[in-house]
Order: structure tokens, then C-alpha cells, then sequence
């Protein structure tokens, strides 16, 4: 189950975050999302033609994105992958096909977005603000502190990521990775609709590449 510290949404009216679990995922290969991201392609150099990173950064969801990593001196890197295929500068990337799947859904709906291997996770999860003092070992390894009041994910004592700061590595999404969640990370201004949408398409492309995986939980708030 998923719940809000009551500080997040004091702080930041109208956030919205969203988890969804897929359970059973086996996958051989990837090769069921190739046409699938030719076409996604494709269809992010038509959306943004003619648009510099200056103007995509209007366009919603990027510009709800902009106002809160702003906040942050941050830049939103999901603006940054997306102009890069539009551009055709880039391609989306392969490897882990879980991570392809959810790579895609997050450039196609422009919506911050994390996996993570739950076997060795349990059930409970809470967003709060972060404290400005707690660290946690992001990807790579790397110790990563989430600034003063940016959103964190945390299961129990376990921080498993923020949108500063990233997702944690223990549970990243491995080539083995039968359990997994998703989460969405929401700003003012995400809506519900747009998150269910989202994970509509996380659950299509896993399924291409999955058929047996079956969606065990899902909850936005």
C-alpha cells in the first residue's frame, strides 16, 4: 500500500504519485519492442518538430517538471532524453528489457518514472519530503543526498529513491527481475488520468515482451 506523509502534499498541493506491481515476468529477449520503439520514435520527431529544448519545456508535462526541479537548480533529464530522439540525435537505448519497457512509457507520456526488483521489498511504501540529511546509495553506487523538501520514496526506513536524486541501487531492475514495481513520481500538476494512462502503456509494452506477467497491484494518489 501506498501512503502520503501529509507534509508532501502541504508543501505541494495537488501531487500525485502512482505505483503499479507486475508480477510472473519472464523474458527471453526484447525483440517485442522493436517495432514499438521505431514507431515511438517516430512519433516524438513529429510531436516536437521543429522545437528547440527552450520551448518543449512549455509544453506540458515538461513545464510542471521545470517549475519543481527549478526549485532545485535542477534541470529535468527526461526533457533532455526526449529532445535528444526527437532530434534524431539518439535512438532509444537497449538492455535490460524491463528497463527498455519502462524507458519507452516514460518518454512516450514525459512522466518521471522508476522500476525497481521487489523480491526482497515488502509491501508498505510512503512518499515524504526529503530532510536535507539522509543518504542513501543511489545507481552506481554513488551516496546521494535528497535536498530539503524534494519528494522521496521510501519503504520503511528505506529510501528507494527521490526526484532529485534518483533511484536506489539495491533494488534496481535486473536482467533476472521477476517482481517488479513501478513507480511514478508526480509534481503539482500530474493528474491521475495522466499517471493511468502511463502505466497503460508500461503494461503493454512489458506484456509484449512478457505475455504471463499479470499486474498484482496498482494505486494513485
Amino acid at each position: 500500500m501506498l501512503e502520503f506523509d501529509r507534509a508532501v502534499k502541504e508543501q505541494y498541493p495537488g501531487t500525485t504519485f502512482g505505483i503499479m506491481v507486475m508480477r510472473g515476468v519472464t523474458i527471453e529477449s526484447a525483440d517485442g519492442l522493436e517495432n514499438d520503439k521505431r514507431e515511438l520514435e517516430a512519433s516524438l520527431q513529429e510531436q516536437f518538430s521543429g522545437m528547440d529544448k527552450r520551448q518543449m519545456r512549455e509544453v506540458a508535462p515538461f513545464s510542471e517538471y521545470h517549475t519543481f526541479y527549478k526549485t532545485f537548480k535542477k534541470t529535468y533529464h527526461v526533457l533532455h532524453q526526449c529532445e535528444s530522439i526527437a532530434t534524431g540525435k539518439k535512438k532509444l537505448p537497449d538492455g535490460v528489457p524491463l528497463v527498455q519497457a519502462m524507458f519507452m512509457a516514460e518518454v512516450q507520456h514525459q512522466l518521471l518514472t522508476a522500476g525497481y526488483d521487489i523480491s526482497h521489498l515488502g509491501s508498505d511504501y510512503t512518499v515524504r519530503l526529503g530532510d536535507g540529511e539522509t543518504e542513501f546509495e543511489g545507481i552506481g553506487k554513488t551516496i546521494r543526498k535528497p535536498p530539503n523538501s524534494d519528494i522521496v520514496f521510501t519503504n520503511g526506513e528505506t529510501i528507494l529513491g527521490s526526484i532529485i536524486c534518483g533511484p536506489d541501487h539495491e533494488h534496481r531492475i535486473q536482467q533476472h527481475t521477476e517482481d517488479v514495481l513501478f513507480a511514478i513520481y508526480g509534481v503539482p500538476g500530474i493528474s491521475k488520468g495522466q499517471m493511468e494512462n502511463h502505466f497503460a502503456s508500461v503494461l503493454r509494452y512489458v506484456q509484449l515482451i512478457s505475455p504471463e506477467s499479470k499486474v498484482d497491484l496498482m494505486q494513485i494518489q
